[in-house]
């Protein structure tokens, strides 16, 4: 166990599974960089793996935090959103790049011809990825919004416990 306090970020992954980004504490030479993370199905399996496999057991108010999430995961995520795309396959032609008939050109495998696609984007979690170092991704505008939005939301809550206490 580090001698430097670490914090942690509760979320989801592109997976929809609950995750906990690690991140070094204050005091640590590398303060504020994420050095690993832990994902589970449930908020008590992320638990176990927190305090089993990081020795980082959590505590009541960071578990409730992890209860609220998983039961507000059937909701709408504010930081996700359906957005078209030109296919990445075909590059948005519509044909398979990798046909043999030049003549009569197969429809793409992928976008069957549509030459778009759509995809879920989750700007929070590009935004921790980028922040991170994980993607290469320029930082858009729809990334601020979403980091404020998130950490205006985890204000919100840890100030109506402390109201409540």
């Amino acid at each position: 166990m580090s001698n430097y306090p670490d914090h942690r970020i509760f979320g989801f992954d592109e997976l929809n599974r609950l995750r906990a980004n690690l991140y070094n504490g204050p005091g640590h030479p590398e303060a504020g960089v994420m050095y690993s993370w832990v994902w589970a199905s449930t908020s008590s399996q992320l638990a176990y793996k927190l305090a089993g496999q990081w020795e980082q057991p959590l505590n009541e108010d960071e578990f409730d935090v992890l209860e609220q999430l998983e039961a507000s995961n059937g909701e709408a995520s504010p930081f996700t959103a359906e957005v078209k795309i030109d296919c990445e396959e075909c590059g948005g032609t519509g044909v398979d790049p990798g046909g043999l008939n030049a003549y009569e050109p197969e429809d793409c495998r992928v976008c069957h011809g549509a030459k778009r696609m759509t995809i879920t984007r989750n700007d929070l979690w590009e935004a921790f990825a980028i922040t991170s170092g994980q993607s290469d991704r320029p930082i858009e505008r729809q990334h601020l919004t979403a980091m404020d939005a998130y950490s205006r939301q985890v204000l919100n809550a840890y100030a109506g416990k402390l109201v409540a206490a």
